[in-house]
């Protein structure tokens, strides 16, 4: 049971997170490039740098879901609080969607520390 179940939230994490980096890559791609950041107000570079560490923890989330989940989660929190502090608001749209696959990596890393099996993490 607590296999199965591992098995399916790590590698929905996985999905999710190939995802995420789908969604940046078409935006890099379509943009022609990283953009140049630099002109652009604090706020903005704050939070391109927290999307990053998203698009990066998404990426470790396949080696080490704990940490995955950090960085994802992590960098949704930079970014939604940046976002409220300079605009009132909270993030809408698509990015709250942006924290799914640090949950299914927090929610794998949950599972496989308090089941005690010792499994792999490409399982």
């Amino acid at each position: 049971m607590w296999e199965s179940m591992l098995f399916l939230l790590r590698w929905a994490g996985r999905i999710a997170g190939l995802t995420l980096f789908g969604f940046v890559l078409m935006f890099v791609i379509g943009h022609g490039g990283l953009p140049n950041i630099l002109p652009e107000p604090p706020a903005v570079r704050i939070e391109f740098v927290a999307l990053m560490v998203m698009v990066v923890g998404s990426l470790v989330g396949w080696c080490s879901e704990r940490w995955g989940a950090a960085l994802v989660l992590g960098g949704f929190v930079t970014f939604s609080l940046t976002e409220f502090a300079a605009n009132g608001r909270l993030p809408g749209g698509a990015i709250p969607y942006l924290a799914i696959p640090g949950l299914l990596y927090l929610l794998s890393a949950c599972l496989h520390h308090f089941s005690g099996k010792k499994t792999t993490a490409t399982a």
